[in-house]
């Protein structure tokens, strides 16, 4: 069986701009601005054949009904054959 295993949440947002070197320690304060960036799994889901696709999705503070209509909802979205919701 081929699976996908996505959670690349990680990847929602980057930096909307990037600094030239490193930003030096002792710094009092730093400010980032974070872009989303597109979402991959629609991307690897519709360039490889997949028998099995597994998501994940992190949610806080949802009632369990509404923590599964979102999973349905992702599942839905990215033809996902399972999708786990961490809370």
């Amino acid at each position: 069986m081929t699976a996908g295993v996505f959670a690349a949440s990680v990847l929602d947002y980057v930096p909307a701009e990037r600094l030239p070197g490193k930003v030096p320690s002792g710094s009092q304060s730093l400010t980032l601005q974070l872009k989303p960036t597109t979402k991959i799994i629609s991307q690897i889901c519709n360039a490889v054949q997949l028998q099995a696709r597994i998501g994940f999705k992190l949610e806080i503070d949802y009632s369990d009904a509404t923590a599964k209509s979102l999973a349905d909802q992702y599942a839905n979205a990215y033809g996902l054959t399972m999708v786990a919701v961490n809370r």
